[in-house]
């Protein structure tokens, strides 16, 4: 006895009807292709910041330069409102803004850099986390050896960093003169002990 397939019907299309389902396979296939190449250039934008060289780090953040930040407005981890402004205090050292997420390596590895540079007082360094949650930043720093250089800041969903600070790129890091305009800013993660990045950003607040 032979079986008939299940996937064979014995029922007879019209040429319209077959003509019907092969569009609509064609247009879900072009759909799934269209999707699939979304994804995977979204990750190589993401993967190109995370590990590009610095001059093309920087350039790609240069249209950031000459904004002034202070009347911007993120959270604290408890949820509070945290003004830009309120780093205007008489202190004349610049401020790093540097921001970030948990679930990001890049991120992760230049933390101990930039807890070092925060302290050593050569500069005020501010870590602003994407993280959807404040409770999930919370438990990740405690089991973490920096962060005793650097205040930790938190903007949901990168939200504002995003929108006003062109922060599409994690990590990303501005460098604010006493005036909080951005005089700097790098997109990908840095050695910021490296003297020649330091150099840099001295000239640039000149």
């Amino acid at each position: 006895m032979q079986m008939r397939s299940p996937a064979v019907s014995s029922t007879k299309q019209s040429p319209t009807t077959q003509a019907s389902l092969m569009g609509i396979a064609s247009s879900w296939q072009n759909k799934r292709l269209i999707s699939s190449w979304y994804l995977l250039a979204m990750t190589g934008i993401l993967l190109a910041a995370c590990e590009a060289k610095p001059s093309m780090g920087e350039k790609a953040m240069q249209p950031q330069v000459g904004k002034n930040t202070a009347a911007l407005v993120v959270q604290t981890l408890e949820g509070q409102p945290q003004p830009f402004n309120a780093l205007i205090d008489g202190d004349t050292r610049p401020t790093i803004i540097n921001v970030w997420a948990t679930w990001c390596p890049p991120c992760v590895h230049e933390m101990p850099s930039l807890d070092a540079l925060g302290r050593s007082g050569k500069a005020r360094v501010i870590a602003i986390a994407t993280d959807p949650s404040a409770t999930v930043v919370k438990n990740f720093l405690r089991g973490q050896h920096w962060g005793r250089g650097m205040e930790i800041w938190h903007d949901p969903r990168g939200q504002i960093t995003r929108e006003a600070l062109g922060a599409r790129a994690l990590p990303t890091s501005y460098v604010l003169d006493a005036s909080l305009t951005v005089t700097y800013a790098v997109a990908g993660d840095r050695d910021w002990q490296d003297t020649k990045l330091l150099d840099k950003i001295s000239k640039t607040l000149e």
